[in-house]
């Protein structure tokens, strides 16, 4: 007996279709079912592990070292990370965050490139450590989502979003962004 098969969505707009799969993933795990108790699956149903959650990394700290330590991962173009492109309220980036661009992941026929491919990126970022807990960020969430999902395809299924990102970030002026090329080390 072989696995269930997957409903795929239809092959156009992938940065769309990733959100709308974690909606529903979202929604199958949070609604309850007719019939049945909350949190317990229904008769024959295939047990998935549940989406990354979104978080809010406000008032967290980068920790350099030690186990439990945050890795945020903007997934926009390399100007407005670095700040030398105002898109928000403010210029720059969250704090101790890397980059790794979301079109960097597309294939030029905009498919999505082999996970392996993608791992150099992520392992540069931090993302990939064991003992890291990992939060994607981006504009509003929805490219943030995509690194989750490559990310999940590398076999991280603990990744977080920060849904509201840096729209919300920078129209905080009580909150610290980082401007310029961010520094090794």
């Amino acid at each position: 007996m072989g696995d269930p098969p997957v409903v795929e969505p239809p092959p156009r707009g992938l940065r769309r279709r990733c959100r709308a799969r974690r909606r529903l993933q979202r929604l199958a795990y949070r609604r309850p079912r007719r019939g049945h108790r909350r949190g317990e699956p229904p008769a024959g149903a295939v047990h998935r592990p549940p989406p990354p959650r979104a978080a809010r990394p406000e008032g967290r700290r980068r920790r350099r070292a030690g186990p439990g330590r945050l890795q945020l991962v903007n997934s926009l173009d390399r100007a407005t990370f670095e700040g030398t492109r105002v898109t928000y309220a403010r210029p720059g980036r969250i704090p101790g965050s890397s980059n790794v661009f979301v079109g960097e992941l597309l294939s030029p026929d905009g498919g999505a490139r082999d996970a392996e491919e993608l791992r150099p990126a992520f392992a540069a970022a931090g993302a990939l450590e064991e003992d890291t807990k990992v939060v994607t960020y981006c504009g509003s969430g929805i490219a943030a989502t995509y690194l989750a999902f490559n990310l999940a395809r590398l076999g991280r299924d603990d990744v977080a979003v920060y849904d509201g990102s840096m729209t919300e970030w920078a129209a905080d002026e009580s909150l610290p962004l980082e401007v310029g090329a961010p520094k090794r080390g």
